[in-house]
């Protein structure tokens, strides 16, 4: 099928003047556009008269395809119609016959368009003019043999882009020289892009040229381009390259709505999932993880997402109780998320035998009995303890001084022997009755480590923390401050007092929370204490 064309001009190319009888004539038109571009496509009308024949070219067209002339018999026209080639021409031949007319002229018009009409007159028997000194001869129609690609292959783009680059190719007719006016077709055959010219005419270097917007997904994309008359097809490549991966939406997996103690390690951790723009989950991923309320500590403050998208971080609760809130961010995501965690107060149930006790406090305490009460001095463990009713005396120690102090009752409230608690104080309680008070509160130290002070001589502490190294009271005697300093070491058996130097020695009893014991040291020193609150 014909290409649409738009013919503004049909002119005459060559065609003679004058024959004899029986000689076959040549005539040629060419159709040119605006520009003055020879238009290939272009269909054409050929016919003939008598100059004086007044028939319009109107007319004749109405009937083109089965016009038949009333002198058949004297001339004969070898095409009635045809369309432009490759170079904008078209043409026609007149077989002069031996009883021709003296005269006749040949019309050629664009079917679409009468007025674009071309005519040419023939003298028949008469001798020809005398030859010019120039002759202008007509070369064999050019047609396109082979065509190549230029530039433009195997590029590389983000989909959905514009490559940067035409592809152009280049025509060549049957002398292997460059060839305008041939449309060229490019078609987008994989990767699902689109060429900014399906089809178009080579200029005047034989080329042409179309751009790719490439495909909405990655992976390769091909174009074919074929020119009209030439079987052979070219293609060009071209590769989506994959989009960077960014995060865009971040989720809680688990960690949610937990309760722990104050001081304790949560048992699960804060996990969260990151996807990417595709709804897949991304690794590599940098995640913030902050405590907005409530302290604690973090056992990471930011972390890497993992293979599954997943990072996450595990909170040590703080010291006081009440909610704990932990946001969790991550660059390039508008929206956080956030864990609240409520901490309850470690419960101790301290209890004493009637009799003489070596005890400590193992919790700062904020509750006795279910009542908000606080223990912080001598007088406030007094009152805690029952008072006068169940309570002959508390008795503290120095260190420092190597000196005793008795508490007996509230006449001693606010005097030297009211001491203030410390992690590490022990105390000699002389009991009347049997006592057991449930205590609520903290655990000492701080996030779960402390230390224990000793001064050459006799020292009255208890173990602030539950330290795992330590399950029987000779384990006390090879921490680091005690061993090759402490010889000997005191405690309270069910109100029997005993000693310990070695291990299996009669006093080496379960170290349980509330114990205090007598260590008797050489020199100062600072055992390390790590572990967490005691409860029970």
């Amino acid at each position: 099928m014909p290409l649409k064309a738009n013919a503004q001009s049909l002119e005459a190319i060559s065609g003679p003047t004058y024959g004899k009888s029986g000689d076959t004539l040549t005539f040629v038109v060419e159709a040119r556009d605006s520009d003055g571009t020879p238009q290939p496509g272009v269909d054409v009308l050929f016919s003939y008269r008598s100059p004086d024949d007044n028939t319009s070219p109107n007319d004749v067209t109405a009937a083109a395809d089965t016009f038949v002339a009333d002198d058949v018999d004297i001339t004969e026209l070898g095409t009635y119609r045809t369309t432009t080639d490759v170079g904008g021409r078209a043409q026609t031949t007149l077989i002069l016959r031996s009883d021709a007319a003296s005269s006749y002229q040949i019309l050629a018009w664009r079917v679409d368009d009468a007025t674009l009409t071309v005519d040419f007159t023939v003298t028949v028997d008469v001798p020809p003019p005398p030859r010019s000194t120039t002759t202008t001869t007509m070369g064999p129609l050019l047609v396109p043999t082979t065509f190549e690609r230029i530039s433009g292959d195997d590029q590389e783009g983000l989909p959905g882009t514009v490559l940067a680059e035409p592809f152009v190719v280049e025509v060549r007719d049957q002398n292997g020289e460059p060839l305008e006016g041939v449309t060229v077709t490019f078609a987008a055959v994989i990767g699902g892009g689109a060429v900014s010219v399906a089809a178009s005419l080579t200029d005047s270097d034989g080329r042409v040229e179309s751009v790719l917007t490439l495909g909405t997904g990655p992976g390769a994309n091909k174009i074919q381009v074929s020119v009209e008359g030439i079987s052979q097809t070219v293609v060009f490549n071209a590769e989506g390259t994959h989009l960077p991966l960014t995060p865009t939406s971040l989720s809680i997996v688990s960690g949610i709505n937990q309760t722990g103690l104050t001081g304790d390690t949560l048992m699960d951790p804060f996990v969260v999932e990151i996807r990417d723009q595709f709804a897949d989950l991304i690794e590599g991923v940098t995640v913030t993880f902050t405590v907005l309320t409530g302290g604690g500590v973090l056992s990471a403050e930011s972390a890497m997402t993992d293979a599954n998208g997943r990072a996450e971080s595990t909170l040590t609760l703080g010291t006081a109780p009440g909610e704990y809130t932990v946001e969790v961010a991550v660059e390039g995501v508008t929206e956080t998320v956030t864990f609240t965690v409520l901490a309850e107060l470690l419960e101790f149930d301290l209890s004493l035998l009637a009799g003489l006790n070596l005890i400590h406090i193992p919790l700062n305490v904020r509750v006795v009995n279910g009542m908000a009460q606080t223990v912080e001095s001598v007088a406030d463990l007094y009152d805690a303890l029952g008072g006068a009713g169940t309570l002959n005396w508390l008795i503290t120690h120095d260190p420092a001084t190597q000196e005793w102090y008795g508490y007996f009752g509230d006449a001693d409230r606010d005097a030297i022997a009211d001491r203030v608690l410390t992690d590490q104080t022990g105390i000699l309680a002389s009991i009347k009755i049997p006592i057991s008070v449930r205590l609520g509160g903290e655990p000492l130290g701080d996030s779960g480590m402390t230390t224990i002070a000793l001064n050459p001589g006799l020292n009255l502490v208890g173990l602030p923390l539950k330290d795992s190294r330590l399950t029987h009271v000779s384990d006390l005697l090879g921490l680091e401050g005690s061993a090759n300093n402490v010889y000997i070491i005191v405690v309270a058996d069910n109100g029997i007092f005993k000693l310990v130097g070695r291990a299996d020695d009669e006093g080496d009893i379960p170290i349980t929370g509330g114990q205090a014991f007598i260590l008797i040291a050489q020199y100062p020193a600072t055992i390390p204490i790590t572990g967490t609150g005691w409860q029970r």
